[in-house]
C-alpha cells in the first residue's frame, strides 16, 4: 500500500476514534440524599449535567392549581395531591417532575450569573442552570459541528413521536416530558416536546426556558409565564 494512503487511512481511523470517545464519555451516577433517587450524569464540554429529568417531589398539586409566586409540583397525568401515589406512576419514573418556576428556583431570586447561581430544586452541589449556562451548552455543540442540529444531538434515541428521536451523541438523553399549562386540559405535549427552565427571569412574571420538539432540529430559547410547569435539569456547581 502506498505510504501516503496508509498514513491517511490511519489519520481517518484515529479521527473517528477520537470523535467516538468524545461522544461516549464514561457514565457516572449521582444519588440525591433527599429521596434516594439515582441519576446518570454526563460531561458535555466544561459542564457536568444530570442526564435525567429531576424527580425531587416534596409535594404535588392538581394541574388545575397554579401560581406565579408559590412553588407548585406536578406529575404528568396525575390529578391528585398525594405525593407518594404520584411517585408510583410511570410518568414520574420516566419523565420526572414538572415544576413551575417558583418551584424550580425554590423561591430564590433568579440569576443569570454563574457566581450567583441558584440551587433551586436541585440537590446540594448542583444548581438550576442560568440562561447563560444553557447558551454555553448550545455553543459547545455548535463548536463541534452541530450548529442547527443541537436538538437532534441532545434528544434521547427513543420516546419521541413521529420519528422525532435524536442521536443522543453526548448522553444528555432529553425526553419529551410535555408540560403543565393553563389550558382547559393542563397536561399537554407528552411524547412531543421537552421544556427546561433556566434560573433567569425575563420579567417579574416570566422566565427563560429551552424547548426541544419532536419535529425540531434546533433548540429554541423562549420565555413564558412562571406559572407553567416544565422539567428541570441540574448542572454541577
Amino acid at each position: 500500500m502506498n505510504n501516503k494512503i496508509l498514513k491517511l487511512s490511519i489519520l481517518i481511523f484515529l479521527g473517528i476514534g477520537f470523535t467516538s470517545l468524545e461522544a461516549q464519555r464514561p457514565e457516572n451516577t449521582f444519588t440525591d440524599t433527599r429521596d434516594g433517587n439515582i441519576y446518570r450524569t454526563v460531561i458535555i464540554g466544561q459542564q457536568v449535567w444530570l442526564a435525567e429529568n429531576l424527580r425531587f417531589l416534596p409535594s404535588v398539586v392538581s394541574p388545575l392549581t397554579g401560581s406565579q409566586s408559590k412553588p407548585c409540583y406536578y406529575v404528568y397525568g396525575y390529578n391528585g395531591t398525594n405525593a407518594e401515589a404520584a411517585r408510583k406512576t410511570a410518568t414520574y419514573s420516566t419523565y420526572g417532575v414538572l415544576y413551575n418556576w417558583p418551584a424550580a428556583v425554590a423561591e430564590a431570586r433568579g440569576s443569570n450569573a454563574v457566581p450567583g447561581r441558584v440551587q433551586g430544586a436541585c440537590p446540594d452541589g448542583w444548581h438550576l442552570p442560568g440562561d447563560s449556562e444553557w447558551t454555553e451548552l448550545i455553543d459547545f455543540l455548535q463548536s463541534k459541528g452541530y450548529a442547527g442540529t443541537e436538538c437532534t444531538v441532545l434528544k434521547a434515541r427513543t420516546g419521541w413521536e413521529n420519528d422525532g428521536n435524536g442521536t443522543d451523541i453526548y448522553g444528555f438523553s432529553a425526553l419529551p416530558a410535555g408540560g403543565r399549562y393553563t389550558f382547559i386540559d393542563p397536561f399537554n405535549g407528552l411524547g412531543k416536546n421537552g421544556r427546561y427552565w433556566s434560573s433567569t427571569e425575563s420579567s417579574d412574571t416570566t422566565a427563560w426556558y429551552r424547548t426541544l420538539g419532536y419535529h425540531n432540529y434546533e433548540v429554541y430559547r423562549l420565555d413564558t409565564d412562571k406559572e407553567l410547569g416544565f422539567s428541570v435539569r441540574c448542572v454541577k456547581d
